[in-house]
């Protein structure tokens, strides 16, 4: 998730979509900057219709770009669900989008489980369920598309499987404090989670600007004056 504000306190909030993974960081950033400069002009009337949104975007992607900010909170991890709602809307046809597998129609949230943890890293029994963490099974059900271990907003283990499974688990664990949580794979996978619980940057652009985890993290991606 994005938080960009504007000299009018305009929060723009983007729920990632797994298509701008595709079109890489370096254009992304490009197409974020010069997209929400238009967006956020006239009170938004230049956007009036679809075309003319992805047409500025096309148009962005070869453009400069300045330095951008991107802030993740714990805040916004409660607020989660109500995102997943708007990331899962499709804007052509006006109906929600539900993650495949997802019980909860197009919302996802962090599921807090009540575990024992005695048999760690290779079991944990959850409220009458036991994850399998070297096979990635529910119940023997090949259920798990991953899980990971973070301590203090860094990765402690992490293993990924190749059943196509649906769900993950994440353990965070701040300080001496330990919580388990289910959570579906799209938000396992989403960026938000990757920059707020896990630390992980995957592109040189990106840095880490400032850290107070679990309350806020901020992270720069640098910009391209030459587009």
């Amino acid at each position: 998730m994005f938080e960009i504000v504007d000299a009018d306190n305009l929060i723009v909030q983007i729920v990632e979509d797994r298509a701008v993974r595709e079109v890489g960081i370096a254009k992304a950033r490009c197409v974020t900057a010069n997209a929400l400069a238009v967006l956020t002009a006239n009170n938004g009337q230049h956007f009036d219709c679809v075309g003319v949104f992805r047409q500025q975007f096309d148009d962005a992607l070869n453009d400069p770009s300045p330095d951008l900010y991107l802030v993740v909170s714990g805040q916004m991890a409660g607020w989660i669900s109500s995102i997943s709602k708007i990331g899962n809307w499709d804007i052509e046809t006006g109906t929600p989008i539900t993650p495949r597998g997802n019980n909860t129609g197009p919302q996802i949230f962090y599921e807090p489980l009540n575990c024992r943890l005695a048999g760690y890293p290779q079991r944990l029994n959850c409220a009458g369920a036991t994850f399998d963490l070297e096979q990635g099974l529910i119940n023997g059900v090949p259920a798990l598309s991953g899980w990971a271990h973070s301590q203090d907003g860094a990765v402690v283990r992490r293993e990924s499987f190749g059943n196509d499974g649906d769900f993950a688990l994440q353990i965070v664990q701040t300080d001496n404090r330990i919580n388990v949580f289910f959570l579906h794979r799209q938000l396992f996978e989403s960026t938000f989670n990757e920059l707020y619980h896990l630390g992980q940057i995957d592109h040189p652009s990106i840095s880490l600007h400032y850290d107070d985890y679990p309350h806020i993290r901020i992270y720069k991606v640098d910009g391209d004056p030459n587009g």
